[in-house]
């Protein structure tokens, strides 16, 4: 048995199905989850950590263009 609430378990599960489709980072799993257990992700939050994602993968294309 597990010692996550509901909320929790749903985060995580969340957060893995992102993490599989890179749609978020894996340094930002841990807040994207506590956040989304609490209820306090915001539309600003998303917009963070989407925007981290495009920067990352623009990151990679400009150095494998080097």
């Amino acid at each position: 048995m597990t010692d996550q609430t509901p909320d929790e378990h749903l985060a995580a599960m969340i957060v893995h199905a992102l993490l599989e489709r890179s749609l978020i980072l894996a340094s930002d799993a841990d807040e994207v989850r506590a956040r989304m257990a609490m209820g306090q992700a915001s539309p600003d939050d998303w917009t963070f950590w989407i925007e981290n994602v495009i920067e990352r993968a623009e990151k990679e294309v400009t150095d494998d263009a080097v």
